[in-house]
């Protein structure tokens, strides 16, 4: 546990480390997940980090026993990798077919097939 964070600071930032959301942590602790924010900016300012990533680091170095976050750690490395990969191939913009019928409708009606 960090020394310099509370005891619900702690909390938040080992579920963080186990890779849950701020709404899957605020729905685990009954909380909102507007005070998951808030508590994680004041960590952040605590530690003089810049980001989730340097609380999870934070407080899995700062474990006696950081083997059972290493798992996470792992699948959440190969998540942004997968992600950064398949981004180029899924997140591509569809064609825009409404604009061509709209259009068509009210010129020459060519596409009313398509609509």
């Amino acid at each position: 546990m960090v020394e310099v964070f509370t005891q619900r600071e702690n909390e938040i930032a080992s579920e963080l480390a186990l890779g849950l959301s701020e709404k899957m942590i605020a729905d685990k602790l009954y909380i909102d997940p507007e005070t998951v924010r808030t508590h994680k900016k004041n960590m952040r300012k605590k530690i003089d980090g810049h980001c989730t990533v340097d609380i999870v680091r934070k407080f899995i170095l700062s474990l006696e026993n950081p083997k059972e976050y290493f798992s996470s750690l792992i699948c959440g490395g190969l998540l942004i990798v997968n992600i950064a990969f398949s981004a180029a191939h899924e997140y591509r913009r569809a064609p825009r077919i409404e604009r061509i019928c709209r259009y068509s409708r009210i010129k020459n009606h060519k596409y009313d097939g398509l609509c």
